[in-house]
C-alpha cells in the first residue's frame, strides 16, 4: 500500500555493451549506437523485432557488418550467433515496472568481475598468436579492416567493478591473453583461463544450417558442468583467487529458441578477509615477511593517535574517491603510517593514504603513487616494507590478496 503502481511494459530500449558500434533498424528507422551508449526506441512495442549490425572490422559499410535479428522480448535472456564471425552475443533484459519500460543489455558472453581493491588490465598477447590468428590479422591488414590484437587497448576493470569482454576480441582469431594490476609496475602474467572462454564463445558458422547440431557450441567445446577454479600469482605476496560460473541461455535459431548455450561470469577475488566484530574500532597491522613486524610493532600511543583522528580518515576516503573513482562502499578502510619519534618527543605523526596503497606496500613493497607518504624514499621505510596499518570500524571488512 503506498508504493508506486506497477505499469505494463510499453517501451523496449537498448544499451550497447559490446565495445563495437551497432546500427539498429527499428521498423525502418536506423540508429547508430556507439559503445556504452543508450538507444531509445521511439516506436514503443509496435515492432517485436529489430535488426542489429555489428561493425567488428571497423568498416562504415553496412554490407561488411555482421547482422543479426533479435526479438524485443523482456521475458528472458537470449543468445544470438553472428553469421559471419561466429561470435556469440547475449541480449539480457532489465525490467523497470515502475517506469513501464525494459532495457536490453547487448554484450558478449563473457563478463569479468573484479572483487578486489586493485584495478586490473587484461591484454591480448600479440606475440604468441596461433597460425589461425596470424592469418586472420594478415587478412585484416590486407583488406584494410579494424585493429589487430597488437593495436587493441587493454580491457580495464576498475576496483570493485566489472567489465564485459569486447565483442571484437572474439573476432580477432585465436590468441593468448595476459592480465596485470594496473598500478604498482607489476608485469603481466599469462591468463589462459580467459582465452579458453574466448574459444568457447566462437561458433562454427558451417553448422548454422543444421539446427540439430549444438548450435551454441563450437567443435570440441564442453559445457562447464561445475565451477572452474584457478589462482593468479602476480608476486610472492600478491595472489588472486578466480572462478568461472556458467549460465545456460537459449540460443535463437531462425526465430526459435533452440538448444542452450552458455554465458560466463569470471570472478577475481581476494585471498583472505578480516572483519572487526568488536563493538569499537580497532587499529590493525599486517606484515607479509616473518620477523619484520616485531621490530616495527605499532605502539599503543600511535594506535591511539590513529583511532582518534576521524577527520583524517574522512579526508583519506575522499582523496581515494577522487583518484581512482571507486564506489564509496569500497573505500571504507583507510591505511595509515606513523612517523617515528624520539623518546619523550611530541605525539606520533599519523599520515593517511588509500586502501590500495596499503595493499601494494604490503604485497610488493611500493605505492601506486610517487607522491604517496609511503612512497617516500628513506632507509626506515625500506626496512618497514611489507607492513601496512589500517583502522577497522565496527563490523567493517578488509580484504587482502
Amino acid at each position: 500500500a503506498g508504493g508506486a503502481a506497477l505499469k505494463p511494459i510499453r517501451c523496449v530500449n537498448l544499451v550497447n555493451e559490446t565495445g563495437v558500434k551497432i546500427t539498429i533498424d527499428w521498423g525502418g528507422m536506423l540508429h547508430q549506437v556507439q559503445p556504452g551508449e543508450f538507444a531509445v526506441n521511439q516506436r514503443g512495442l509496435q515492432d517485436r523485432i529489430a535488426d542489429l549490425s555489428f561493425e567488428l572490422c571497423g568498416s562504415e559499410d553496412l554490407n561488411s557488418a555482421d547482422p543479426v535479428r533479435i526479438e524485443l522480448d523482456y521475458s528472458h535472456s537470449r543468445a544470438y550467433m553472428l553469421p559471419y564471425s561466429g561470435c556469440l552475443v547475449v541480449v539480457e533484459p532489465k525490467v523497470n515496472l515502475q517506469m513501464g519500460e525494459c532495457t536490453l543489455h547487448v554484450r558478449s558472453a563473457i563478463t569479468i568481475h573484479n572483487h578486489t581493491a586493485i584495478p586490473l588490465e587484461v591484454l591480448l598477447d600479440p606475440v604468441s598468436l596461433s597460425r589461425r590468428g596470424r592469418a586472420a590479422e594478415w587478412l585484416k591488414n590486407l583488406l584494410g579492416g579494424g585493429p589487430t590484437s597488437s593495436e587493441m587497448p587493454p580491457l580495464k576493470i576498475e576496483a570493485h567493478s566489472f567489465a564485459h569482454v569486447p565483442l571484437y576480441w572474439l573476432a580477432c582469431g585465436r590468441c593468448s591473453t595476459r592480465i596485470k594490476p594496473a598500478v604498482g609496475g607489476i608485469p603481466p602474467r599469462s591468463f589462459p583461463q580467459l582465452w579458453q572462454l574466448l574459444e568457447g564463445c566462437i561458433c562454427d558458422t558451417n553448422q548454422l544450417e543444421d539446427p540439430l547440431l549444438s548450435a551454441g557450441l563450437p567443435p570440441g567445446h564442453q559445457h562447464l558442468e561445475e565451477r572452474m577454479k584457478f589462482n593468479l600469482f602476480f608476486h610472492t605476496y600478491l595472489k588472486l583467487i578466480g572462478y568461472v560460473d556458467a549460465r545456460d541461455v537459449p540460443i535463437d535459431y531462425d526465430g526459435e529458441d533452440s538448444q542452450p548455450t552458455q554465458c560466463f561470469a569470471m570472478h577475481l577475488e581476494n585471498v583472505v578477509t578480516f572483519r572487526n566484530m568488536l563493538p569499537f574500532p580497532i587499529a590493525v597491522q599486517f606484515c607479509a615477511v616473518d620477523g619484520v613486524l616485531q621490530k616495527h610493532q605499532l605502539s599503543a600511543c600511535a594506535a591511539q593517535e590513529a583511532l582518534t583522528a576521524p577527520q583524517s580518515k574522512s579526508d583519506a576516503r575522499e582523496q581515494t574517491k577522487q583518484e581512482d573513482g571507486s564506489p564509496s562502499s569500497s573505500l571504507g578502510v583507510p591505511c595509515f603510517e606513523v612517523a617515528p619519534v624520539s623518546p619523550g618527543g611530541p605525539s606520533p605523526q599519523v599520515t593517511w593514504t588509500s586502501e590500495l596503497d596499503g595493499i601494494l606496500w604490503l604485497t610488493v613493497g611500493r605505492s601506486s603513487r610517487p607522491s604517496s607518504p609511503m612512497a617516500a624514499s628513506s632507509a626506515s621505510r625500506r626496512q618497514r616494507a611489507a607492513i601496512a596499518s589500517y583502522v577497522l570500524g565496527v563490523d567493517q571488512e578488509l580484504a587482502l590478496p
